[in-house]
């Protein structure tokens, strides 16, 4: 997830380590192009941007454009804002840097282009060559959707809603080129490194008649042959249309800007091209848009010189829309308009360079039994990393439905996921292969999976009203057994030897105030109630590692130790505070407690409850604790797609 709500720009750093993205959540943010870790964010004050451009490397600047003419010009180090121009009341669709850094051009959707002098904030020429091209009732014909300025500066394009791309010298501001030949808006333009070609996109889908008769004059006498009686004007032109098996299609140019004429003119993404980049070596540019009126998107990846297609990329609505090309030629950048994503490809071949980040919010993580290995569940995935070095050892993704949950066998053999669907699938966590699927529930999610009992018991929770927590026998399959208490159950923790659950109800009167929770210990193999823990037992969860006590937390900031063995409550670890959501315990004597709905963590000593550390790093809440079994490491899953790994130090 890139932004809280959809992805409105883009645009990469021309040293290639940092990528901008707008949102309309009002915010600019900065990630590194590397790996996708955001590194800072900006916010507007008023409306979201609409366009975005780096300054080259050494001027430290990225500039914004907004909704009733403003543009910001932001330090990229540090976020702070460097200047802030206004204009016309009107949306500024398009920013960008001369490559010296001396001048900054915005686009609006009034037809003007102003270019200043960044340094003093000067007007230095005013063009309105769009807006004049069009009648003053063409409101939408008059906008300017793109600008580039040439790899030597010497020249700037424009292209917009009059269908023209126009080219200006930069020292006399005069037209050098007009070029018409795109049928519809043109949406997106990209010079070539040589500087003498560029590559335009826009909206045009038009239909050609092989015949040389206009469409309408075709259908009428089609309509005659097929149906002599009536003649069916528009029926026999729809026939006729079927019939043809191409659609004239030329939303993808590129012009010769020396010569002053069209090289090529191909197919692109059908209905509406939203970007173009072209690569560092000039050999190959490429496309994203709208490909279907579903809204499904595309992004091709063509060759220069022919325009024949190397790769295409596919993916749903809003999924690709805007484009950024690295300066190293090898990687493409595409953020989604819609989905909120940022994704990254090998100009090459198309593989998927964040294939290790993940596409949503943190569901679980879970340690191997040796602490070398870390499961993380996102999406639809179940990814398997390396300890400490972070490496991506395998990406097991579930075809079917979304990943609930993960766990490791206690010899680390097994890695067992549940999904939406309500199944739970048994992998091999060095390949990744799924080795085996056993179905627990026909209309319910399985949040939950956890092993007990030396791996030869399955415990499962199931997503709905009053559901239970089931144990099942892993060589047959055969369900043994379910615990099943008040309106609600949560698996919440396995003892250390697999022998006894802690599993969280609740009782819910229809008040907040009339809320009843507490947590029932249990035996796994007979199923026999051991002891009921109550009294404001709460959320958090978790077994002390020698399986002696057992840690709660609740809605007041309490944590609670209990003996599991007699189920007597012993002194509190913790009085008061923020909300205790979710509780791990160490071997080396700490605890971590997510803070809430905050984005902290608390270390605490597990023998005195004092405060050892606090641990600050996630956006939008812990979803989720694990500790590694020699307590060296500590995972913590957030709400931002975050995973971030601790080093415990006693």
């Amino acid at each position: 997830m890139v932004h809280d709500s959809g992805v409105t720009c883009l645009a990469l750093s021309p040293d290639g380590r940092i990528l901008a993205t707008g949102g309309m959540d009002k915010t600019v943010r900065l990630w590194d192009a590397a790996n996708g870790q955001e590194l800072r964010r900006v916010e507007l004050p008023e409306h979201e941007p609409h366009s975005l451009a780096f300054g080259p490397p050494e001027s430290d600047v990225v500039a914004a454009g907004g909704w009733r003419g403003e543009v910001y010009v932001w330090r990229a180090s540090t976020g702070a804002l460097h200047r802030k121009f206004t204009g016309p009341n009107e949306t500024v669709r398009a920013v960008a840097f001369s490559p010296d850094g001396k001048l900054l051009a915005s686009a609006d959707a009034d037809g003007e282009i102003l270019v200043r002098a960044l340094d003093t904030g000067r007007l230095v020429r005013r063009l309105d060559e769009h807006r004049r091209a069009v009648p003053a009732a063409s409101v939408y014909a008059k906008e300017v959707h793109a600008l580039a300025f040439s790899p030597d500066g010497r020249l700037l394009a424009s292209g917009g809603g009059d269908q023209t791309l126009r080219i200006r010298d930069t020292e006399t501001w005069e037209e050098r080129r007009v070029f018409t030949g795109h049928q519809a808006n043109v949406r997106c333009l990209s010079f070539f490194p040589d500087g003498k070609t560029l590559v335009s996109g826009s909206d045009e889908r038009r239909i050609a008649f092989p015949l040389p008769l206009p469409p309408g004059a075709f259908g009428f006498l089609l309509g005659i042959l097929l149906s002599p009686l009536v003649v069916v004007y528009l029926l026999g032109a729809a026939i006729a249309a079927a019939l043809l098996k191409e659609a004239l299609d030329r939303s993808l140019r590129v012009w010769d800007v020396e010569a002053g004429r069209e090289l090529l003119s191909m197919k692109g993404p059908r209905h509406e091209v939203w970007s173009v980049v072209t690569a560092a070596d000039g050999r190959t540019f490429a496309a994203a848009g709208k490909d279907r009126w579903d809204g499904d998107s595309r992004i091709d990846i063509r060759v220069a010189t022919t325009g024949a297609p190397l790769v295409a990329l596919r993916g749903g609505p809003g999924d690709f829309t805007f484009l950024a090309a690295a300066p190293d030629g090898k990687t493409l950048y595409a953020a989604g308009k819609e989905k909120s994503t940022l994704r990254a490809w090998e100009w090459s071949s198309g593989r998927d360079r964040f294939a290790d980040r993940h596409d949503g919010p943190i569901r679980g993580v879970a340690f191997s039994p040796r602490g070398d290995r870390l499961a993380t569940v996102a999406g639809d995935a179940v990814r398997v990393w390396e300890v400490p070095s972070g490496a991506l050892l395998c990406t097991i993704r579930d075809a079917e439905a979304p990943v609930l949950s993960a766990c490791f066998s206690g010899d680390g053999r097994t890695l067992a996921f549940s999904n939406r669907k309500g199944d739970v699938r048994f992998a091999n966590p060095d390949g990744g292969g799924i080795r085996r699927t056993m179905r627990v529930s026909e209309h319910w999610p399985v949040l939950r999976v956890a092993f007990a009992a030396a791996d030869s018991l399955l415990l499962t929770e199931e997503d709905h009203y009053a559901s239970p927590v089931v144990v099942w026998e892993l060589a047959t399959g055969a369900r043994l057994r379910e615990q099943r208490h008040g309106e609600g159950t949560d698996l919440a923790a396995v003892s250390p030897d697999g022998r006894t659950i802690a599993s969280w109800h609740f009782v819910d009167w229809g008040y907040p105030e009339y809320v009843e929770d507490w947590v029932v210990l249990w035996d796994v193999h007979t199923g026999k109630h051991l002891h009921e823990l109550r009294r404001d037992v709460g959320y958090g969860v978790a077994f002390l590692p020698d399986g002696k006590g057992l840690l709660t937390g609740n809605e007041q900031g309490s944590i609670r130790l209990w003996d599991v063995a007699t189920g007597e409550r012993r002194p509190d670890l913790r009085i008061g505070g923020t909300e205790v959501t979710m509780l791990a315990a160490s071997s080396r004597g700490l605890l971590a407690a997510a803070c809430g709905r905050h984005d902290s963590i608390e270390l605490l000593d597990a023998a005195t409850g004092e405060g050892r550390r606090l641990l600050a790093g996630h956006r939008g809440g812990v979803r989720c604790l694990a500790f590694s079994a020699d307590g060296a490491w500590l995972a913590s899953g957030g709400a931002d797609a975050s995973v971030l790994l601790w080093e415990v130090s006693t």
